[in-house]
C-alpha cells in the first residue's frame, strides 16, 4: 500500500505549521508553476524534540523518475477482465485457503504468523470472507490455519478440525498475530479491539473478548518472552483521530493497561510527530526492547518514519527518533499564483520520501527498518505575511516512481543501505502498478539463526496485461552484511498477481517462510460485485531456501582477476594471476551464489593465465566469477550478461 491512498479515516490534505520564506517579489495571479518564482523553503519546526537518524545518499541517476501521469492510476475493477482457471499459473507453496476479500491492509503489512520451533509448526491467521460481496462480506473475520515445516523444503498444510471457519462470533477485520511462550497464538482484530487466543499449537478452542477502547481500529500486536502483549492502533474520528494508541497486558491478555498515546499532541512524554491514520504504524519486540514506529508528515523533510522504544516492557518510552529519505527536505518553493489581497499558491521541489515500511527487532534488542522510496512534492494555499507565507492547507503529491531505487534499510547504530530494487534491478516499464512505488508491501523476516531477509512486491519485465497493467511478483532478498543485500529473487510465475506477503521473526534455519495472497487480476483492492464464483484469491504459504549471495571477498596478496569485455554479449576473457604459482579454481556463480559451472581448475603459473568465458546458455543478468588460489585467497569479479 502507499501513503497516497485514502483509506477510511486517513486525512491526506492537512494544514501544516510551516512557513515559506520568500526572498523575492510577488507573482501575478494565475502564473504557471513552471514559470513561477523560485524561493527558499523554510519550516518553522514544531516544539517537540526528536533525534534525526542518518538519511541515505542518493545520486541524480538513482533518482530518475517515471512521471506520475504515465505511471499512476487507480485501476477500476470493471475495466479488467478476470482470467480463466489458472492451470498453468499455479503459485508456489502450499495452498491453505481462499477468500473473496482481498484488501488485507491500508498501508503496512501486519504480523500474521507465529512460529513454534519445538513443533516445527507455523500457525497463521488471515482476514477472509466468502459471503456475498454485495452484502459487505457478512462472514468477514479472522481465519486460522497451520503449516508443518518439519521438512522445510517440503511444507504441508495441517488439517484443522474446524476448517476454514471464522474464529470470532461477529464480523471483524484486520487481525494481527503474536506468539506466547506456551506455543499459543494470540491475535487482535477490530471493531473495537477484540482479543483472542488458543491454548497451544493447533488448539482450536478460541477465547475472544472485547478489550476496547470504544472506536479503536486497525490494531498491530507483538509479544515479549515473558508473555506480555503489546498492541498499537488508531481512531478514525474524535480528538485522537489518526494518532497511535498503545496498551499492554502483562498477564497474557486477561487484563490491559490504560491507554497512552505515542504520537500527536497528547503523546506520553510530550507532543510527538503525529500519526496519519489506518495501518500506518507497527509494534515489534526483541530482547528487552519494545519498539513502535509510525508514518508521519510534519512538513520539512516530507514523509518520515518516527520510532520510539521502551526497555521496561512498555512502562516508559524514549523520545522520538526520525528516519527520513532526504537530507535537506524541501529546499525550493515556486509561487504559482496570487489571489488578492494576500493569498498565494505555491508548489515545492520534488524530493525522495519514505513510503511503506517494515520494522523488526532482533533477539539482542537491535531494531531494523526497511522502507520503500517514492518521489513527492507539496502544493498549497497560504497567506502572505511580509516576507513569509503561512499555509492555510497543503497537499502531498506523488511525483511518479523511481526506476532504479526501491527501498532503503537502516539498522540501529548503522548507516542507510539501498536494497530491494524494482523488478530485482532489471528493466522497469512505465506501465501501471497500483500505489505509488515500484516496490510495495515490504516485510522483514528472520530465521532461527538470526538471518535477516525481506520480501516485497514489484513487477517483472514484460509481464503485463493487454492493457499494460503489471502483475505483482514476490521478491526475496537477504542481508549479507552491514553494507549489502543479495540480488533479489523473483519467487512467482508470470500471469498471476501476488500481494500482501507476510514474514515473521522465527522459522526454520536457512529458510524464508512467506504467507501471501494470489489472484487472477492485477492490483489488489476490494472488488465488490465484480467477483465471480470460483475465482476468489488464494492464500499460500511458501518456504524458500534463503539465497546465499556472492560477497566481494578480500583478495589474498597478489591474487588478481580481470574480465574483458564486461558487459558480455557472447564471449569474454578472464585474466587470472597470483603472486606465486599453484593450484587455482575459477567458478561462474549466479546472483544467488550458486555455482553454475567451473571454468578452470588446475595449475596456475606465476605469469598468470587467460581463461575464455562463454555465455551461451546464460540468460541476461548479473553473474560472478570467483577465483580461489592455493594459498587460501580468493576474489570476486561481477559479470553482466547482455542480450
Amino acid at each position: 500500500m502507499t501513503l497516497f491512498h485514502k483509506p477510511v479515516g486517513c486525512m491526506m490534505v492537512r494544514g501544516v505549521p510551516l512557513l515559506l520564506l520568500l526572498v523575492g517579489s510577488l507573482v501575478s495571479a494565475g502564473m504557471a508553476w513552471g514559470k513561477g518564482s523560485e524561493k527558499v523553503f523554510f519550516l518553522k519546526q514544531k516544539p517537540f524534540p526528536y533525534q534525526l537518524l542518518p538519511a541515505p545518499h542518493l545520486n541524480p541517476e538513482q533518482l530518475r523518475v517515471v512521471p506520475a501521469e504515465r505511471s499512476n492510476g487507480w485501476i477500476p475493477a470493471a475495466s479488467l477482465q478476470r482470467l480463466p482457471a489458472r492451470a498453468l499459473q499455479t503459485p508456489p507453496g502450499v495452498k491453505i485457503a481462499s477468500t473473496s476479500y482481498d484488501w488485507q491492509t491500508n498501508f503496512l503489512i501486519k504480523n500474521r504468523m507465529v512460529w513454534s520451533s519445538q513443533e516445527k509448526l507455523m500457525q497463521l491467521v488471515w482476514m477472509s470472507g466468502s459471503g456475498d460481496p454485495a452484502q459487505n462480506w457478512g462472514d468477514r473475520g479472522t481465519y486460522y490455519a497451520a503449516v508443518d515445516l518439519t521438512d522445510a523444503a517440503n511444507p504441508s498444510a495441517v488439517p484443522t478440525q474446524r476448517g476454514w471457519v471464522r474464529i470470532e462470533p461477529m464480523r471483524t477485520g484486520w487481525p494481527a498475530a503474536a506468539g506466547l511462550p506456551d506455543g499459543s497464538l494470540a491475535f487482535v482484530s477490530h471493531t473495537p479491539l477484540r482479543f483472542g487466543r488458543n491454548q497451544g499449537p493447533l488448539d482450536e478452542q478460541w477465547s475472544v473478548d472485547s478489550v476496547g477502547p470504544a472506536g479503536s481500529v486497525w490494531p498491530y500486536l507483538a509479544s515479549t518472552a515473558d508473555g506480555s502483549l503489546h498492541v498499537v492502533y488508531t481512531y478514525s474520528s474524535g480528538d485522537n483521530a489518526f494518532q497511535v494508541g498503545y496498551r499492554r497486558s502483562t498477564d497474557r491478555g486477561q487484563t490491559w493497561s490504560d491507554e497512552v498515546f505515542l504520537s500527536g499532541p497528547n503523546a506520553v512524554g510530550g507532543e510527538a510527530p503525529p500519526g496519519v491514520g489506518a495501518d500506518a504504524y507497527v509494534v515489534e519486540t526483541g530482547g528487552n526492547t519494545v519498539a513502535v514506529a509510525w508514518y508521519s508528515d510534519v512538513g520539512a523533510y516530507g514523509p518520515i518514519i518516527v520510532l520510539r522504544t521502551s526497555t521496561d516492557n512498555g512502562a516508559s518510552w524514549s523520545a522520538p527518533q526520525v528516519f527520513r529519505a532526504s537530507e535537506t527536505g524541501f529546499s525550493k518553493v515556486y509561487l504559482t499564483g496570487q489571489i488578492p489581497p494576500d493569498t498565494v499558491l505555491f508548489r515545492t521541489d520534488t524530493i525522495p520520501a519514505l513510503d511503506g515500511f517494515s520494522l523488526l527487532v532482533d533477539n539482542t534488542g537491535k531494531w531494523h527498518i526497511a522502507a520503500a522510496l517514492a518521489p513527492v512534492y507539496r502544493s498549497g494555499v497560504g497567506i502572505l505575511r511580509g516576507d513569509t507565507v503561512v499555509p492555510i492547507s497543503d497537499t502531498l503529491h506523488p511525483a511518479g516512481r523511481y526506476t532504479q531505487v526501491g527501498a532503503v534499510y537502516l539498522e540501529q547504530g548503522g548507516q542507510p543501505v539501498l536494497m530491494a530494487p524494482p523488478g530485482a534491478g532489471k528493466k522497469v516499464g512505465e506501465h501501471w502498478l497500483t500505489w505509488s512505488s515500484f516496490v510495495q508491501w515490504l516485510k522483514l523476516g528472520m530465521d532461527d539463526a538470526g538471518k535477516l531477509y525481506a520480501v516485497y512486491v514489484s513487477d517483472a519485465e514484460g509481464d503485463t496485461t493487454e492493457g499494460g497493467v503489471a502483475w505483482g511478483h514476490l521478491y526475496l532478498t537477504v542481508k549479507q552484511d552491514a553494507q549489502s543485500w543479495t540480488t533479489p529473487v523473483n519467487l512467482t510465475p508470470n500471469g498471476i498477481d501476488c500481494s500482501f506477503p507476510t514474514a515473521t521473526k522465527g522459522g526454520p534455519e536457512g529458510y524464508a517462510v512467506i504467507a501471501y495472497q494470489a489472484g487472477a487480476i492485477p492490483g489488489s483492492f476490494v472488488q465488490g460485485a465484480t467477483w465471480e464464483a470460483g475465482k476468489e484469491d488464494e492464500i499460500y504459504v511458501l518456504s524458500y531456501a534463503l539465497p546465499v549471495g556472492v560477497r566481494q571477498e578480500v583478495a589474498a596478496s597478489g591474487v588478481q582477476l580481470r574480465l574483458h569485455p564486461n558487459p558480455v554479449a557472447t564471449t569474454a576473457y578472464a585474466q587470472i594471476a597470483a603472486a606465486e604459482a599453484g593450484l587455482a579454481r575459477l567458478e561462474l556463480c549466479n546472483a544467488l551464489g550458486m555455482t553454475v559451472k567451473t571454468l578452470y581448475e588446475g595449475w596456475l603459473p606465476a605469469e598468470g593465465k587467460l581463461i575464455p568465458v562463454h555465455t551461451s546458455g546464460l540468460s541476461s543478468g548479473v553473474y560472478y566469477l570467483k577465483l580461489h588460489v592455493n594459498n587460501g585467497g580468493s576474489t570476486v569479479q561481477q559479470m553482466v550478461v547482455v542480450r
